[in-house]
């Protein structure tokens, strides 16, 4: 098979798969084309989009949880960190109290891990992973 724009050597790599292949006469076409998946997958690599996996992290935690370390009452963290937080149902408003201070706390709490390991950023074998 000739193919243009592809080296020679690659090109030959190319016939002796398709000659090994034909070797097996009894080949699907599901199992041929789980070969040419499997190929293209050793050969081409994965698009990485050019943002970070994940959501972008909120500045308003870092914000929220310094001034939770520094004991801001928690009624005015509230109403800094949650907006519209006085205009919320009170169903929502307790949700989203509840739902700050549980990150707040998990924050605190791999703190204490880094701290208890000597580390400043999370490390595997301390049971933390990035």
């Amino acid at each position: 098979m000739r193919v243009n724009n592809i080296p020679q050597t690659v090109a030959a790599a190319i016939d002796l798969l398709r000659e090994t292949v034909d070797d097996h006469e009894g080949l699907s076409r599901r199992v041929r084309l789980r070969i040419a998946a499997a190929v293209r997958r050793a050969i081409v690599p994965k698009v990485k989009s050019g943002r970070p996996k994940g959501r972008p992290k909120d500045r308003r935690f870092d914000m929220a949880y310094t001034d939770y370390e520094a004991g801001v009452p928690r009624l005015e963290l509230f109403r800094r960190y949650i907006p519209t937080h006085d205009s919320l149902s009170e169903w929502r408003r307790a949700y989203e109290q509840k739902r700050l201070l549980q990150t707040l706390r998990k924050r605190r709490e791999r703190e204490k891990k880094r701290q208890q390991c000597g580390v400043t950023k999370s490390v595997v074998g301390c049971g933390l992973s990035r």
